[in-house]
């Protein structure tokens, strides 16, 4: 079925049309915004532990906080996924990046900012 499929792309003028075709542009321009939000999270996510060290926390705190961001993570996208379907992904792309890239700035912040306080 995979060989016989028509809609698959079999050269760059399929590939051309996304860029020929307005809603297509559209529809790749907002996924790619999606997913370059999601870049920082995964990069906090994946050094909560050792930056919350970093800024003076204790071990068990730091460990208990990254743990804590993981299972926020999977209950935020999986809440997410049916929100999409109920509101949509246009108008839940801005305020959602509006409120990650806020807390991506006080996270980075709070790191340049600990030796002055």
């Amino acid at each position: 079925e995979g060989l016989n499929d028509a809609s698959s792309a079999h050269s760059l003028k399929d590939v051309a049309a996304i860029f020929a075709d307005p809603a297509l542009r559209k529809t790749l321009l907002l996924g790619m915004a999606a997913v370059q939000m999601t870049i920082p999270l995964w990069t906090l996510l994946f050094n909560s532990t050792d930056l919350l060290l970093d800024l003076d926390a204790s071990k068990f705190v730091s460990q208990w906080t990254s743990s804590g961001m993981v299972v926020c993570y999977f209950f935020g996208s999986i809440i997410g996924s049916f929100l999409i379907d109920r509101i949509g992904r246009r108008t839940l792309l801005i305020p959602c990046s509006a409120a990650s890239t806020a807390c991506i700035a006080a996270v980075t912040a709070a790191f340049y900012l600990k030796p002055l306080v």
